[in-house]
């Protein structure tokens, strides 16, 4: 499962990154060289061996896919606010929302805040649950 999950990114990153990040791609293939390893450096390859340098992992089992909220890790989360990226914000029960554990109502402050990046729509100060800017 690995091997697939391996290929499978690799193919999206070829194929259909360019409609998200369209300067992420050359003549229709993936800039190897705008990725950036663990430790902050450029890979040693420009090809799709820079793709080693990343993290991924397989998650075939269901306790693979559920974000825990230990002590001291939701600094670490993601906000839907965080405008670090063009074109980008994400939301989930993972994301840094204001009520940080797994479960539906960690999903929905998390979409509705990252509605408001994206539309300034619904006000930071109606979505109950989200006590932060």
């Amino acid at each position: 499962m690995r091997e697939r999950v391996r290929r499978n990114a690799i193919r999206f990153l070829n194929r259909d990154v360019v409609q998200i990040w369209p300067r992420a791609a050359e003549d229709g293939l993936f800039r190897w060289e705008v990725l950036v390893a663990g430790d902050g450096r450029a890979p040693e390859a420009a090809d799709e061996s820079a793709f080693d340098s990343q993290f991924w992992t397989a998650n075939v089992n269901p306790t693979d896919r559920y974000v825990l909220s230990a002590p001291g890790t939701v600094k670490h989360r993601l906000s839907p606010l965080d405008n670090s990226f063009g074109n980008l914000t994400v939301a989930g029960d993972w994301t840094h929302c204001g009520h940080n554990m797994g479960c539906v109502e960690s999903a929905v402050i998390s979409g509705r805040v990252a509605a408001h990046a994206i539309s300034g729509s619904p006000a930071l100060e109606s979505i109950i649950g989200y006590d932060h800017p």
